[in-house]
């Protein structure tokens, strides 16, 4: 009987021995430093910054801190506080946010039933609008947005730039590209990107812009230029004078939120 229960006490004090050193011998190594980093970070997990998450993202910054400039959601104090901890340089952050590129003028080419989605509503024929360009009004970029940012309104996103952290998310979920992103020192805006001729713009929409060009003609800094065909608006340059919102006979330069009213 004794030796019985002896024999029992070596083998359980041998399993015991076994799982001590399995334990040591598979533990997973807890980097103290991601630790502290993924603690900083918004914790959001939105993967604008191209990793799957937070936690993810923590991991390549302890690897790689010149990948702190990719998260747009941080507040800066947070992220010269990861700076400081990984001892590397904050990089320039021009921070963005998004806006509707599209006059909502473009006419229907025919009625669409399907899924309300703007992806599958683009894969039908092109989409119901006669503008390839123009935005199909379903909302993906609402329904995509992380932090609520966008909501739908009379058929086009509007976006709160109280919320809108430039992230781009939104933009990549577009199919026809009607997001863009601008700094946030972007003065005025322009809503409509088709490069297409303006008479085939004017037989499309009544709302696009006709490459009239009296925008770029009357801009007193040059800031405003055609770039394949399309508007493009160097906001170092600009200083905000108004004048192509002025002249332009569609009215689809606008002012910026932070500058104006949008209209």
């Amino acid at each position: 009987m004794i030796g019985e229960a002896l024999s029992l006490g070596l083998v359980g004090l041998g399993f015991s021995l076994l799982l001590v050193w399995a334990s040591r011998r598979f533990a997973v190594q807890v980097d103290e430093r991601v630790e502290e980093v993924a603690g900083a970070l918004p914790g959001s997990n939105c993967g604008a910054c191209g990793f799957k998450g937070c936690r993810d993202y923590a991991k390549a910054l302890v690897s790689d801190p010149s990948l702190i400039d990719r998260c747009r959601v941080i507040t800066q104090p947070e992220r010269a506080r990861i700076a400081s901890y990984l001892r590397t340089k904050l990089g320039k952050v021009e921070w963005a946010a998004v806006l509707p590129a599209c006059a909502d003028g473009s006419k229907e080419r025919y009625r669409y039933h399907g899924e309300k989605s703007c992806l599958a509503a683009s894969i039908l024929q092109g989409g119901p609008t006669s503008c390839p360009y123009a935005c199909l009004g379903f909302g993906d970029c609402e329904k995509s947005c992380p932090f609520g940012a966008i909501k739908m309104v009379d058929g086009l996103p509007w976006i709160d730039w109280e919320k809108c952290t430039g992230c781009g998310i939104c933009v990549q979920r577009c199919p026809r590209g009607v997001l863009a992103l601008v700094t946030r020192n972007s003065k005025v805006f322009v809503k409509c990107h088709s490069p297409q001729p303006g008479k085939v713009v004017v037989a499309s929409c009544t709302k696009g812009c006709i490459k009239c060009r009296l925008c770029e003609k009357n801009c007193p800094t040059g800031a405003v230029k055609f770039v394949g065909d399309r508007i493009s608006i160097d906001s170092t340059l600009c200083h905000g004078c108004g004048k192509c919102v002025e002249v332009c006979p569609k009215k689809i330069i606008i002012w910026t939120p932070a500058h104006g009213p949008a209209s």
